[in-house]
């Protein structure tokens, strides 16, 4: 029993065999179903002893051709090789005849690995007395093509055995091929073999349960023993073993027919006689003869192959779309290929980045943005400078030990702690910072605050201290505040560094191979270095005139120092008179009741001393007002002293505690982009902007060979994708019923280019470079600007052979005049004419011009002279033709008068008139022009000089200018204005803004020209950033990548 496969799988076609799997096989075209019919008739030649038997079929325009070859995935020892191997076997035939010779050849070759395939191919045509092996995995491959054969692929699988060292090794081979979805089972089986010994069956049974892709083929009839017909008469009633395709019983020739040279037609006449006078064949009903015979099986399988087509050539679209999907995802998360002009790309670059950046600087709303980061640092330091508070303590040290010490103490312990009690901390703080306890780790007594003065008096009265004191403990408290302010410093430094690398691995962590990363990050961290030593000095200074304790704030400080020195002095009174205290405010005036005790005695007391004050006409005095009765403290110089640093440093602290952060935010965070400071030394010390900064660009955006090479391929592979899709477009056409073409009727339109009669036209003609070039600037974009850009200067390269350049006029005639009239493509038609000037030929000559030594001008040199010529020509001339609008309106005066007399219809006939259109058409073209020029001059091509005499020309008329001048001048001003306003040509920019400014207020300029000009000055005034960007030339691959975050939004 064999058991052979049948592929539909699409990827066996041309484009999709070297994509997907290699053992599929491919789908025939059903417009070809004769020739498919007659390529299956080769499953029936065809006989696998003991190797597969791989048949690639393919239809093409050429003649018939074969070639065979051995396919070796083994080694002579049959241990696998690890990389396939194919040697092809012999050369290619040309005649169907010798295929089978071939064949036979091939399969003594693959079945004695140790003995040289040239022996098999060059010898005589006879098995040799022992095979080495009985079996093999290598396999033969037929590559078959022509005019006559349809494109089909199958695989002639060796029968399958029962036992034998060989069996696993034929069933692995097997159900390598049969399990495929797409692969239909011939399952042959021999009638003169019991059916217990063949194993084919029931493999077919475990990869096809259904039997839907199975069909059985009866072999050998002839050889049925006596009486058993019936049984094999069952499996063509489809009785036994029932599958849904049926079963199919052939006769082929024996050996012994085949070495007498039988030929194919009378097989095939052999088998229909056997069939038809063999009783027990030839009495079957007319539906079961249907499934006997090589031409039925045939028949039938061409059914099948094209039903199946159907049903999978819908499903294998959608895998091929998802394929394509797939590598064109892969293709999109690459980087993005360097572009043609890499100083350019480079400027980009470091545009976008910084642009991020300073977005970043500003301030962004996520959870891990900069500001966000360095918030919880500048609150540290706000608590750390707050914790510097001198803790001032208004009782002298040794007054609760003294006070322990007195035996005779009348006051209890109670009453001591109930006035501590009472004395409440400072509250007025409490809406301005966390109110706590003032007890620090350095606390200062008042008696040492009081020792202190009295040793600073010199000069001064006995009731006068010194502000030296005062001065004294401020510089004291201000020295501690040094190192919180440089921790701040260093952690925002830290914090900063850590996410601008993380911005910068976002931008440039993929032109690390040509150093690009490593250069931007060593020029940053110099740059953050630089701006470091600022901020450090930047805080010195505020510790350095914080030395000095002054201060205009002195409402606050007049503020906080009587609240401090009423805080102290009421510490101080509770510290000396406590129990005083205490028995003044537990005072009820209303008490009534008459208790024989020393409170009471008390209380007696303090009324009486509150009845005479109302006698004397003191009133509303309370008693807790009594204590200000009390002897003057001798301590009370200390406690001025005391609320006065404290008060200053209520000041002083908030005001460090917002100038510290602010500065270190202004000098280092937003210094980084302050005035494009950063983006300007990035480009210095990249050295883009230097003699050999395109050699240096071209370094830093050298690729990684990986990236290159699966770009390559995922790019080879997205081709071969793209072409598998084509022919399974063209499969579907297949399908479809041809559609009529409509009649042509006798007077149909017909274009005029298609009304001439065809003429020859010479490839080096006028008329072919006008067509050919203008065609490729039609088809000219961002994505195709390498490959189309070669081509066009390969055809300016064409005046190499002529002595006037004339083609090369032609083609910068066609460029300049594409440049002009689409404005919004400007920059890259100027990328265009930078590489045509470092790309034209040093051949290329005009004999008529010459340098003022007498050499020729060539190249590039000359390419510049005939461009920057047509561009001075139609500068000078502008847009107004007066001489052409004033001969049509001569030419039209009456026609217009009579239009004008219908009124609205007058307006609307001169609207559409072909006049109207000329005239717009030259503006556009103008203020392409000057589009055009100016992109020219940021790629280095017009120097400086050129730009500010053609913006003197158009300033030229101040009383009266023209409309048309101001508008090319505002065009011009936007485009190059940023790059000519520098520090040497500030002067020269302040003359032409002067003017431009009397223009406005001029009585000859309407009112869209002042608004033109006011927009102008403007934007300079903003540092020549526009509010929006213009649209500028892009691949589809940035669009897609700005569109993709409003799609997930």
């Amino acid at each position: 029993m064999s058991v052979d496969s049948l592929s539909t799988d699409p990827s066996g076609m041309s484009s999709l065999t070297s994509v997907g799997d290699h053992g599929s096989v491919g789908l025939s075209d059903p417009m070809y179903s004769s020739s498919r019919r007659k390529m299956l008739d080769l499953v029936n030649k065809l006989h696998s002893t003991g190797c597969p038997t791989e048949c690639r079929l393919s239809s093409t325009s050429e003649p018939w051709i074969c070639t065979v070859s051995l396919h070796f995935i083994t080694d002579e020892h049959g241990k696998p090789l690890g990389q396939a191997r194919n040697d092809r076997f012999g050369g290619p035939m040309f005649d169907k005849s010798e295929v089978e010779e071939r064949i036979r050849r091939a399969q003594r070759a693959i079945l004695n690995p140790n003995t040289l395939s040239m022996r098999f191919l060059e010898g005589p045509d006879e098995d040799p007395i022992g095979r080495e092996l009985t079996f093999s995995m290598n396999s033969i491959c037929l590559q078959i093509s022509g005019s006559d054969v349809a494109d089909l692929s199958f695989c002639d699988l060796p029968g399958m055995i029962a036992s034998g060292v060989d069996k696993e090794i034929i069933e692995n081979l097997v159900t390598a091929y049969i399990k495929k979805p797409s692969c239909i089972i011939l399952l042959t089986v021999a009638c003169e073999t019991d059916w217990e010994n063949q194993r084919g069956f029931d493999l077919a049974q475990t990869y096809d349960p259904e039997g839907k892709r199975t069909i059985g083929v009866l072999t050998k009839p002839d050889r049925i023993p006596p009486g058993e017909e019936e049984r094999w008469i069952r499996f063509i009633k489809n009785e036994d073993k029932p599958l849904e395709n049926g079963w199919f019983s052939v006769k082929q020739p024996d050996s012994k027919a085949l070495q007498q040279g039988i030929s194919w037609s009378e097989a095939r006449a052999k088998e229909r006689e056997y069939f038809g006078f063999t009783q027990c064949w030839s009495s079957l009903e007319f539906a079961y003869q249907q499934h006997l015979g090589t031409s039925n099986l045939t028949e039938r399988l061409s059914d099948i192959l094209s039903a199946l087509i159907n049903k999978r050539l819908p499903e294998l679209q959608d895998e091929l779309q998802k394929l394509i999907q797939k590598t064109e995802e892969a293709l999109r998360s690459l980087p993005k290929p360097p572009s043609g002009d890499a100083q350019m790309e480079i400027i980009h670059l470091v545009a976008g980045f910084t642009r991020h950046l300073s977005k970043h600087l500003e301030g962004t709303p996520d959870d891990g943005g900069l500001l966000q980061s360095v918030r919880p640092a500048q609150e540290g330091f706000k608590r750390a400078i707050r914790a510097t508070a001198p803790d001032f303590r208004a009782h002298p040290r040794r007054a609760t030990i003294e006070r322990s010490a007195r035996n005779s103490y009348s006051e209890s312990e109670e009453e001591v702690e109930e006035v501590q009690k009472s004395i409440p901390l400072p509250t007025f703080l409490s809406n301005e910072e966390v109110v706590g306890k003032l007890d620090g780790q350095n606390p200062i007594y008042i008696d040492e605050v009081m020792r202190r003065a009295d040793k600073a008096i010199t000069r001064e009265l006995p009731d006068h201290y010194p502000f030296v004191i005062t001065k004294e403990y401020i510089e004291e408290v201000i020295a501690g505040w040094d190192v919180p302010a440089r921790n701040l410093f260093d952690a925002m430094q830290r914090i900063l560094s850590v996410q601008v690398k993380e911005i910068i691995v976002q931008h440039f962590s993929k032109f690390s191979q040509g150093g690009l990363l490593h250069n931007i990050t060593v020029v940053i961290n110099e740059y953050i270095k630089q701006c470091s030593n600022i901020t450090l000095q930047r805080i010195s200074w505020l510790l350095d005139i914080e030395k000095k304790p002054r201060t205009l704030n002195t409402h606050y400080y007049s503020d906080y120092r009587d609240k401090f020195l009423a805080y102290y002095r009421g510490c101080r009174q509770a510290n000396e008179h406590g129990s005083l205290i205490a028995k003044l405010q537990r005072y009820q005036p209303n008490y009534k009741a008459v208790i024989q005790t020393s409170t009471s005695d008390f209380s007696k007391s303090v009324s009486k001393i509150l009845s005479g004050l109302n006698e004397i006409q003191i009133s509303s005095v309370k008693a807790t007002d009594l204590p200000k009765l009390l002897p003057s403290d001798p301590f009370d110089p200390a406690l001025h002293i005391m609320a006065s640093v404290r008060a200053y440093f209520q000041v002083a602290y908030k005001r460090f505690a917002d100038n510290v952060p602010m500065a270190i935010d202004h000098e280092l965070i937003l210094g980084l982009h302050q005035d494009r400071g950063l983006e300007k030394v990035l480009l210095k010390g990249l050295g883009v902007t230097g003699p050999d900064g395109y050699q240096r660009c071209e370094e830093f955006l050298q690729e990684p060979l990986h990236i290159i090479t699966r770009r390559d391929e995922l790019q080879k592979k997205l081709e071969r994708l793209d072409s598998a899709r084509k022919e399974l477009l063209d499969l579907w056409a297949g399908y479809l019923e041809p559609i009529a073409p409509l009649e042509r009727s006798v007077n149909r339109w017909t274009p005029w280019s298609l009304s001439k009669k065809p003429q020859a036209v010479n490839e080096d003609s006028p008329e072919m470079v006008d067509r050919k070039v203008t065609g490729l600037l039609n088809e000219l974009t961002m994505e195709k600007f390498d490959s189309i850009s070669d081509q066009i200067i390969a055809w300016a390269n064409r005046s190499e052979k002529e002595k006037d350049g004339r083609t090369l006029i032609q083609v910068i005639r066609l460029v300049f005049e594409k440049a002009t009239d689409e404005a919004t493509w400007s920059e890259m038609y100027a990328r265009l004419c930078r590489k045509m000037m470092e790309q034209i030929s040093p051949k290329v000559q005009d004999d008529g011009i010459r340098n003022t030594e007498g050499k020729h001008i060539t190249g590039g040199h000359l390419f510049c002279k005939y461009l920057l010529n047509r561009c001075q020509e139609d500068f000078e001339r502008g847009w107004a033709s007066k001489e052409s609008t004033a001969a049509a309106a001569a030419t039209k005066a009456s026609e217009d008068a009579k239009v004008a007399a219908n009124g609205d219809e007058g307006e609307e006939a001169a609207l559409y008139s072909e006049e109207y259109y000329a005239a717009q058409k030259a503006k556009r073209q103008g203020l392409g022009l000057i589009k055009f020029i100016g992109e020219l001059f940021k790629l280095q091509m017009l120097t400086e000089r050129i730009m500010h005499e053609c913006v003197k020309k158009l300033l030229g008329n101040a009383e009266n200018p023209e409309k048309e001048k101001i508008e090319r001048l505002c065009k011009l001003l936007t485009t190059v204005g940023a790059l000519l306003d520098t520090q040497k040509a500030h002067a020269h920019m302040d003359v032409y803004f002067s003017r431009m400014k009397e223009l406005t207020k001029s009585p000859n300029v309407n009112s869209r020209m002042q608004f033109m000009l006011q927009d102008i000055t403007e934007l300079r005034e903003r540092k020549w950033i526009p509010r929006n960007l213009a649209a500028a030339p892009t691949t589809l691959a940035a669009v897609h990548e700005a569109v993709r975050p409003m799609q997930l939004v």
